[in-house]
């Protein structure tokens, strides 16, 4: 765990007190290199056999570090806090949810101990299904260069995590972009097509304050 949080300090660039950006740099080297069964006088040519026979467990590193500073960064975004659900789920599950049945009871009036009332059962509302789909990115970086010190951890994963957090922000303002289009009854209530003149005014001015 300590070294999970390290990377992720690493690739944010934010140390704890004590710890210099080459403090942190000697300790993922370090930590790697126990990882592929190595020490500090490995040649070029050992190195790179290691990286080699240890690629799965080193990809695993970077994966999960991407992945909480991901899940991180999306806890401390307001607008992620706000407006999104976010849900971890098993491999084949359905992503949805419930909406709750706006329906109205309806009440009428009873003639003394006549109470033939027909029963209204509750509405189960209507169940949305989010549509799932992986999304990946190739980049390429020598892991040797990063063992070796010419290459920087931090650049490699801020590289990744950029370029994934930019791609979940634009879907996620999309959608709010969009909502209006799934507006029951009318979306036409808040989408409409009109010359910005004196004619419109009215409709510009409610469709204001509509929104």
């Amino acid at each position: 765990m300590n070294f999970s949080q390290l990377l992720i300090d690493a690739g944010r660039g934010v140390f704890q007190s004590g710890i210099t950006k080459a403090d942190a740099d000697e300790m993922i080297k370090e930590k790697f290199r126990l990882i592929m069964g190595i020490d500090n006088t490995a040649s070029k040519k050992e190195i790179r056999r290691a990286i080699n026979r240890h690629k799965q467990e080193i990809f695993e590193v970077i994966e999960d570090t991407i992945d909480n500073m991901l899940t991180s960064g999306w806890g401390e975004n307001p607008f992620f806090m706000d407006f999104v659900d976010v849900r971890n789920l098993a491999l084949g599950d359905a992503n949805e949810f419930e909406s709750q049945d706006e329906s109205v009871l309806t009440v009428g009036k009873l003639s003394g101990d006549h109470w033939d009332i027909d029963r209204q059962r509750l509405g189960i509302g209507e169940v949305e299904r989010i549509p799932t789909y992986w999304v990946g990115l190739g980049v390429y970086e020598e892991f040797e260069r990063v063992m070796t010190g010419r290459a920087d951890w931090s650049r490699l994963v801020n590289a990744i995590y950029e370029a994934m957090d930019t791609y979940v922000n634009e879907v996620v303002y999309k959608a709010v972009r969009d909502a209006g289009s799934k507006l029951y009854p009318a979306n036409s209530q808040f989408y409409k097509t009109a010359a910005l003149d004196a004619a419109a005014h009215d409709t510009f001015v409610t469709m204001v304050e509509d929104v």
